[in-house]
């Protein structure tokens, strides 16, 4: 199966060509620019490095969440276009399990951590068990003081809110806080590609109109309609 898989949750973007489980071609990108402006540019590049057409993909996958309203609306928006123009699937996928899913190792739990500005993070922990991610509770958004507060125990943390906010996750936690390797703090297609296998292999629940957003936290515009930032 030929899967096309795109990240734009965070800071951060990728996109990925994985044939039947290998990488054949991924990018990302680190340059804090809006995604809008080079998002269909990496989705083109990976597909030309892995000599692919767009009528060959068998199917796509996006992250759907959490994680910036602008960044998740953009590669959702982009990847669902591409998906009903080819008539293929369409997967979406955690963008915290994508990251936890980097850095597992062993049976260490993993605590995925995205910036969600206004002082809060987006997060949630797993633990690797039998070749896949448990989930231990739900995902969240919350001050990153209280996000890792209840850690008893060695944990590594991963993602922008854990770059941004390792000082502060030291001083909670002392020796029990690991950090991700480098390069582990940031989605890569590749993974989303392969959390979203499971779901492609029954693509009649895969359709792309489906596909919405989980924003956990309501946007601005929501909470504020009267902003003139909106109006």
């Amino acid at each position: 199966m030929r899967v096309l898989a795109v990240d734009s949750a965070a800071a951060s973007a990728s996109a990925a060509a994985v044939e039947d489980g290998e990488v054949r071609a991924e990018l990302v990108l680190c340059t804090g620019r809006t995604h809008s402006r080079h998002l269909m540019e990496m989705i083109d590049q990976v597909l030309r490095l892995a000599a692919w057409k767009p009528r060959e993909l068998d199917a796509l996958a996006v992250t759907r969440g959490p994680g910036s309203f602008t960044g998740l609306r953009i590669g959702i928006s982009t990847v669902k276009g591409l998906a009903m123009a080819l008539d293929k699937p369409l997967a979406g996928v955690s963008s915290l399990e994508a990251l936890a899913l980097q850095c597992a190792m062993g049976r260490m739990p993993v605590c995925a951590l995205i910036d969600g500005r206004k002082g809060e993070v987006y997060h949630a922990r797993y633990r690797p068990a039998d070749g896949a991610l448990a989930a231990e509770g739900p995902e969240a958004v919350l001050p990153p003081a209280e996000a890792v507060g209840d850690v008893d125990q060695p944990t590594i943390f991963c993602g922008s809110g854990a770059l941004l906010y390792r000082d502060l996750i030291r001083e909670c936690l002392g020796e029990r806080a690991l950090f991700a390797p480098p390069g582990g703090d940031f989605i890569r297609g590749g993974s989303v590609a392969q959390l979203a296998m499971a779901a492609l292999r029954h693509p009649e629940n895969c359709r792309p109109e489906r596909l919405v957003p989980r924003y956990i936290r309501r946007p601005d515009a929501e909470i504020n309609p009267r902003n003139p930032i909106f109006a």
